[in-house]
């Protein structure tokens, strides 16, 4: 431990039981390496130097904000009670599961809207990447993977926003509607190209279903790559590195916390995910640990849905305070 006096004067103090004490030398274990490496405690980092630091330690992955809360506490503790001269490095640094949220998930409609908005090209050119979005909005809306491919031009009901699908109405929200608009309506996706001077148009395969394009139904076993090669070629034509897309699991579950936060914000009633994890478990099969039970699993999931939906809420509204829920 680097500075080990200190830290422990500082564990002495502020820990208030032992397991919060062995938490903290273990962190401060962790992070020795970059202080030693740099050759200044924690307390002298700046900003990228901090979040290097950060970066080492397994425990702010697992315990979120309370272990950054210590470290910050830490630096407090050396500037008032020890005079040292300290930096803020740490109070700048983002702890490495809100970079991991920012970067992979959306806070709400707009902010999906504003990541498709960076993919794609815009509604009003009319070409077929209308059809990836919709891909987005349908993982965004609650939709499961397999059932995507399962919803006809007929299910979605543009006047009303939602989409019908086996007695279940899903929202199609505002920001949407351009998209779904083009993905319901048109025969034909323009292309655009400076091989040809004018817009050219391309038809689309005849059937009924929402995402179909100009060879074939989609399928859920190719159209991620389709989606891929479809950025890839964009990028090309661009000279540009090509745009990382989000996964879709990432963005249903943006969705999911997206209409809880709605939801508490209107009631102030506290979400169990209980429900969540009763449908996400539905129709699986799974393989149980000695003394487990069915029961066992879905608390279980329900506690790490809730443990994610503190980080997501935390990372974009900057509420709560993070769960020390372990994986």
């Amino acid at each position: 431990m680097y500075n080990a006096k200190i830290k422990e004067e500082f564990i002495d103090m502020a820990a208030p039981d032992s397991k919060t004490a062995a938490r903290a030398r273990r962190i401060f274990e962790e992070i020795s390496q970059v202080e030693e490496y740099l050759g200044k405690d924690l307390c002298e980092m700046n900003a990228d130097e901090a979040q290097l630091a950060l970066g080492k330690s397994t425990q702010t992955a697992r315990f979120w904000m309370p272990a950054i809360t210590m470290l910050r506490r830490y630096v407090a503790w050396c500037a008032d009670e020890k005079g040292l001269d300290t930096a803020r490095g740490v109070y700048e640094a983002r702890d490495v599961n809100v970079v991991d949220v920012l970067e992979n998930m959306v806070s709400d409609p707009g902010g999906l809207q504003s990541l498709l908005d960076r993919l794609f090209y815009p509604e009003r050119e009319l070409r077929i990447d209308c059809i990836y979005r919709c891909y987005y909005w349908l993982a965004f809306a609650g939709f499961k993977l397999d059932d995507v491919f399962k919803i006809n031009i007929a299910d979605v009901d543009l006047e009303s926003m939602v989409v019908h699908f086996e007695d279940e109405e899903y929202p199609i929200y505002k920001e949407a509607l351009p998209a779904f608009k083009n993905a319901s309506t048109l025969n034909a996706f323009n292309a655009y190209s400076t091989w040809f001077t004018e817009v050219k148009s391309w038809n689309r395969v005849v059937g009924l279903q929402l995402l179909r394009g100009l060879r074939g139904m989609a399928r859920k076993e190719t159209f991620r790559n389709q989606l891929n090669k479809f950025l890839e070629a964009r990028a090309k034509a661009e000279s540009r590195p090509t745009d990382n897309a989000p996964t879709y699991d990432r963005v249903q579950k943006s969705g999911l916390f997206y209409r809880v936060h709605v939801y508490e914000s209107a009631t102030d009633e506290r979400e169990s995910f209980q429900r969540f994890a009763d449908l996400d478990m539905a129709d699986k099969t799974f393989k149980l640990h000695r003394g487990e039970s069915l029961e066992n699993r879905r608390d279980h999931k329900a506690r790490m849905l809730r443990a994610d939906y503190d980080k997501w809420r935390y990372a974009f509204y900057g509420e709560g305070v993070m769960a020390e829920t372990e994986e």
